[in-house]
């Protein structure tokens, strides 16, 4: 909490500088990498390189998903960075109901960010909004016909159902985009098989 707080009251600062009459349209992510120590709670590395298994909470609505359910990833070889093996597991709605996977593989040369060429609808850089022990946000930087992607927020196994508060409001602040769930305990306690959730 203390870092959120840190967070929030830095980027007011951002806004001293609009004028009364004006509509002030700060970069709010962008601001980010102005703010002091940012390594404190924009290093992703212990959170990518963790055994538990990580679950996408939230995604852009700007980012169409239809049918696609529970996505998880956990790792898929030792990690040797700057590089990190990791797997996409996820089930389709439309499909028999079975877990599918992809590998893919993120180069952390600095902490603030991973690249990745597994992904190319998504984009191929993924700058680190927010992270810590439960929770990570990144921005999705790549343009869909539906506009800004935004950013995507993961959970912990750890975490999963617990209500992260302050993740959600740097969420909300700092990506500007409406979101739509994609994690649902209902569904993922059914979906996800025991052999994929590891809790660290």
């Amino acid at each position: 909490m203390n870092t959120f707080l840190k967070l929030a009251i830095s980027t007011l600062c951002a806004f001293i500088t609009c004028k009364a009459h004006e509509t002030c349209k700060c970069p709010r992510s962008r601001y980010l990498n102005g703010l002091p120590d940012d390594l404190e709670y924009r290093s992703a590395k212990d959170f990518l390189t963790s055994n538990e298994t990580l679950y996408l909470k939230y995604l852009p609505m700007t980012v169409p998903i239809p049918g696609i359910q529970c996505v998880t990833s956990t790792l898929r070889d030792t990690v040797k960075l700057p590089m990190i093996p990791r797997w996409i597991w996820y089930t389709n709605a439309f499909g028999p109901p079975e877990r599918k996977r992809i590998p893919i593989t993120l180069t952390m040369t600095n902490e603030t960010y991973f690249t990745t060429e597994d992904l190319p609808r998504f984009g191929t850089t993924f700058p680190i909004v927010y992270s810590d022990s439960k929770c990570m946000i990144h921005l999705i930087l790549e343009q869909s016909i539906y506009g800004q992607m935004g950013c995507a927020l993961w959970v912990k196994e750890s975490s999963k159902n617990n209500r992260l508060l302050y993740c959600e409001l740097i969420y909300y602040f700092f990506c500007e985009t409406s979101h739509q769930v994609v994690y649902t305990k209902e569904a993922c306690d059914v979906l996800v098989p025991k052999s994929e959730k590891h809790s660290g």
